[in-house]
């Protein structure tokens, strides 16, 4: 894979000065969003009283742990929001990158909205009652304002570094093999990721959402070493 570029070259530059964060829309949107992001999965979706009358709650931090990854996701996209590289970069990955953080939120969000809603079922079901509260409409939100956020700098971007940004197949160098290599990898980060965030919440609950983190980490991290190891030897045999 080729070096990212951050960001484009300054000769022929039109690009403008930077300016503050107050003054950048697309930074603010990602900054509310990673607020937004954060706030909602720490703070109840759902409420309600069991059978007997004691209050309960759902947290989307709970149960299955979205809550967990859109946290991640905030924290990401604040530091995506703390400079203004994403104007300036000239790397196609870099550039979609709000927009796979948005996608991949949306994701959690359909899975903790619906699990809340299952969650509300269940309580009216055992004769207790509950409802839904603001949080995923306001996470909802803070997803959306990703999505404008990303159309904002694909509208706004400058011409040069519109000019001297390359394509996801020369940045990555993709060739048969390669491609290979990556599908193997990622297929086999997630799965390792998955795995080991099912188990430490499993056995930990939503106590343990730090050691779930790490163990997602760790997981990962296994998952891409041995997707890597597994492509380099179907590569071999291919070449042999």
């Amino acid at each position: 894979m080729n070096e990212l570029n951050w960001r484009a070259s300054r000769q022929g530059d039109d690009r403008p000065p930077a300016l503050p964060l107050w003054r950048e829309p697309y930074r603010l949107l990602l900054l509310a969003a990673a607020i937004g992001l954060v706030a909602t999965s720490l703070l109840p979706w759902a409420t309600g009283t069991d059978a007997l009358g004691r209050p309960d709650s759902y947290r989307p931090t709970q149960a299955t742990g979205e809550g967990v990854w859109l946290i991640g996701f905030g924290v990401l996209l604040a530091f995506v929001a703390s400079g203004n590289w994403l104007m300036e970069t000239t790397s196609r990955s870099l550039q979609l990158l709000p927009l796979v953080i948005g996608l991949a939120s949306a994701a959690m969000w359909i899975s903790a909205e619906r699990y809340s809603r299952e969650i509300v079922a269940g309580w009216i079901d055992r004769g207790g009652s509950g409802e839904q509260t603001l949080m995923p409409w306001l996470c909802a939100a803070a997803i959306v304002a990703i999505g404008l956020a990303f159309a904002w700098l694909e509208l706004k971007r400058p011409a040069a570094v519109r000019r001297q940004t390359t394509g996801l197949r020369k940045e990555w160098g993709l060739t048969r093999w390669s491609a290979v290599s990556i599908l193997i990898a990622v297929g086999l980060a997630v799965l390792g990721a998955v795995v080991a965030l099912g188990v430490a919440l499993a056995v930990l609950g939503s106590l343990g959402v730090v050691v779930a983190i790490v163990l997602a980490g760790l997981g990962l991290l296994v998952g891409v070493n041995v997707g890597l190891a597994i492509s380099r030897w179907l590569e071999s045999r291919g070449a042999s």
